[in-house]
């Protein structure tokens, strides 16, 4: 059994970081940056800028569903004038005594604000210094949505999950758009390598902060 257990940690183990020097190139790459508006990129004067901190995760900017890459931390989504949603929820890892870390994650939170051109909007938690603080926050978290000022933002609205299963069912698109001849014709076809990157961001995203650094450490 012990053996079994430790040829089956060793496979992943190849797997791991085989995917991760694949990556190595960009794992220098901290803060993800999306256009999540179409056509060609347009001047900063004409989009507004919203910033995730590295303590949340990103489900939802309107109807399309975005997740922050591996080996990222927070993300800056960069969107047009108008009416704006994002889905966003806590996740961090935090140490509950010696080497061993927790992670903690909060129910999804839906943010919904009217953007300005030129503008950039992030959000701000409360501060969290115990373990007590942070396992209160993740049953009834809450954020304020600012400005590049530093100011809430007034017309912002935050609607919090108290349970529902059902709470991100609006949010994805009920059919999905084909994908044009285009895009069918670049799409590379599904290999082993496409299978360890699943894997390999499957990992990190369990792993916590020490684990992620000694990994990086590992594939330097």
């Amino acid at each position: 059994m012990i053996l079994s257990a430790l040829r089956c940690r060793f496979s992943l183990g190849r797997v791991f970081l085989l995917a991760a020097l694949a990556l190595a190139p960009v794992a220098c790459q901290r803060v993800m940056t999306h256009q999540a508006y179409a056509g060609p990129q347009r001047p900063a004067a004409e989009v507004a800028t919203f910033v995730v901190p590295k303590e949340f995760e990103l489900s939802f900017v309107g109807d399309q569903a975005i997740t922050i890459p591996l080996l990222q931390d927070g993300a800056i989504i960069k969107v047009l004038p108008g009416p704006q949603r994002f889905v966003v929820y806590y996740q961090d890892f935090w140490n509950i005594g010696g080497d061993n870390q927790e992670k903690f994650t909060s129910q999804p939170m839906q943010l919904t604000f009217n953007a300005q051109a030129g503008e950039t909007y992030t959000f701000t938690m409360p501060t969290l210094q115990r373990l007590d603080d942070v396992r209160a926050y993740i049953k009834t978290p809450t954020v304020t949505l600012v400005d590049g000022q530093g100011k809430a933002v007034a017309d912002a609205q935050v609607i919090y999950n108290q349970g529902d299963r059902n709470f991100l069912a609006g949010f994805a698109p009920a059919t999905p758009p084909a994908a044009s001849p285009q895009a069918q014709a670049e799409s590379p076809p599904a290999t082993g390598n496409s299978k360890a990157l699943e894997m390999l961001q499957y990992w990190w995203r369990e792993a916590d902060a020490a684990q992620r650094a000694e990994f990086l450490r590992t594939v330097k």
